[in-house]
């Protein structure tokens, strides 16, 4: 089994049994490693070379008692996923399961639904993140229950679930994205939501297309799947077929559809 993780430097990060500097000193001693007794062995090959990893993907089925961890930088993942969708791709941390993790770290009691207004209502930086919770474990500490009440003495409350979240939760194929699409609904309405998710979309996939022309792109687009952006753009934009229901489009596109896919098929 094998994922490709995306670096900014061809530097392994995390713990394996085996490391190797590139694929051909991973071959050397790949068909000698033997089954360990319990588990599998974990391995860690750094590359540049995307015409290696294709050669490597070709034969990954022998490798299949093996935990393959592919350093590459991320420009070269982005261009190979532009031709095989179809790349095991490791997730990167999304910006909610940070916040997640920080508030978790410093044990912080939150009412039910606080974690949500205080993601809402800070920056989404990894710093601005880290400087929210810290501002509220000096204040609380992990003994106290922190209540949206209290929350609102040290920030300004954002309760509204705005379109790009909502977007966003769809494109990374959040657990709670359906939720936040009938708060969205609920909070601004079908059609501001509808315009505004084509607006971003269309943001979106320019985006992309100058992270592959220069290289230079924000974390965001980087951390976004070119072909969800890409079908999500199909499904708001160029095959909408004049479809005003973004419950209904977005339920078309989890299924991999578009609008004109959906009447393509009813024609028949």
């Amino acid at each position: 089994m094998y994922k490709i993780v995306p670096v900014k430097k061809t530097t392994a990060k995390g713990i394996h049994d085996y490391m190797f500097k590139d694929f051909p000193s991973f071959y050397k001693v790949a068909d000698v490693i033997t089954v360990p007794l319990k588990g599998q062995y974990s391995i860690g090959v750094t590359t540049e070379d995307a015409d290696a990893v294709r050669e490597f993907l070709k034969s990954a089925d022998r490798y299949e008692h093996l935990m393959i961890s592919i350093y590459m930088p991320e420009s070269a993942v982005e261009h190979m996923s532009l031709y095989n969708t179809q790349l095991n791709v490791a997730e990167r941390v999304k910006p909610f399961d940070i916040m997640v993790k920080l508030v978790s770290g410093r044990q912080l009691l939150l009412d039910k639904g606080v974690i949500y207004t205080l993601y809402n209502s800070v920056g989404h930086s990894e710093e601005e993140m880290t400087d929210a919770v810290e501002l509220l474990y000096r204040k609380y500490g992990p003994q106290n229950k922190i209540s949206e009440n209290m929350l609102a003495e040290d920030f300004v409350i954002n309760k509204i679930t705005y379109p790009r979240s909502v977007l966003l939760a769809y494109l990374w194929l959040d657990r709670w994205r359906k939720t936040k699409l009938k708060k969205c609904i609920a909070d601004v309405g079908n059609d501001v939501a509808l315009a505004s998710c084509i607006k971003r979309i269309k943001e979106l996939q320019a985006g992309k297309a100058d992270y592959f022309r220069t290289g230079c792109a924000s974390n965001l687009i980087k951390s976004l799947d070119t072909f969800r952006i890409t079908l999500m753009y199909r499904v708001l934009v160029t095959d909408r077929e004049n479809m005003r229901d973004l419950t209904l489009l977005m339920e078309m596109y989890e299924r991999g559809l578009t609008p004109d896919d959906y009447i393509q098929r009813k024609s028949y």
